[in-house]
């Protein structure tokens, strides 16, 4: 059946509950303060959900349109469920009517809209990578729930921004959940030369990636063949699973 959900996080075993997809935030899988995003469905038709903040961040890689799409309304979906979350949104314009609507939405949100020409600019850029940056400065100082940054073009948030605001983003990367920061970002180009591009060109260190990613957040890559392969951060072994829409077949 597709009626049960298994819960993933990098630091609670696996577990299940006999629940209706939308009664996930209801099932309490992660406690009051999770976030569950899920990711596609077990061969047995469980669906497989992450804690974006236990893992604490989720790296989502992707190759037609309507894949991305499924993203994002994930990720709407168990955001409308969070009151007291604010987010920044570095997205396009109908990403943007989406996120405006959800119960986080407060004067003071930060966004970026890639696709306008007025608001899609390098300029732009580098104030939200600044803006991002001045809240984990607050909330070092003072924790102040949680932030969420959505971006679904992650290469086109980052790319030409200068050395000084590329350490900025590892920094967030590295250290932002420290102060209650969760990055969930969407790519169709790899991430590891988006990384490369914002270390500002290092060498990579001797036998991989200059930083993998499972050191910084989980990975969920979607195939062509409808297939979702999932790694959780810390571990080196990828699960399959399928599409959320179908591809069990």
């Amino acid at each position: 059946t597709s009626g049960g959900w298994r819960s993933t996080s990098a630091r609670t075993a696996h577990s299940s509950v006999n629940k209706r997809p939308d009664d996930i935030a209801a099932a309490g899988l992660f406690g009051a303060d999770g976030l569950p995003i899920p990711e596609g469905r077990e061969s047995g038709g469980l669906v497989r959900a992450i804690d974006l903040y236990a893992t604490p961040h989720l790296f989502v890689s992707y190759t037609t349109q309507r894949q991305l799409e499924g993203v994002m309304a994930s990720l709407f979906d168990a955001l409308l469920q969070k009151t007291r979350v604010r987010v920044f949104a570095a997205v396009d314009s109908r990403h943007r009517r989406m996120a405006e609507r959800l119960p986080g939405t407060v004067e003071g949100w930060a966004f970026l809209v890639r696709d306008d020409p007025a608001s899609g600019t390098l300029t732009t850029r580098k104030a939200f990578v600044d803006a991002v940056h001045a809240e984990f400065r607050r909330r070092s100082k003072k924790r102040d729930g949680r932030l969420v940054v959505l971006m679904d073009d992650l290469w086109e948030v980052v790319r030409g921004l200068d050395r000084r605001r590329g350490g900025r983003f590892m920094e967030l990367l590295k250290v932002g959940p420290e102060a209650g920061i969760h990055f969930t970002t969407a790519s169709s180009t790899g991430y590891r030369n988006l990384l490369l591009s914002l270390m500002g060109g290092e060498a990579p260190v001797p036998g991989g990636d200059p930083l993998p990613l499972r050191t910084l957040g989980s990975e969920v890559y979607h195939t062509a063949e409808n297939l979702v392969f999932l790694r959780l951060r810390g571990f080196a072994t990828v699960e399959r699973l399928f599409a959320m829409d179908g591809g069990m077949g």
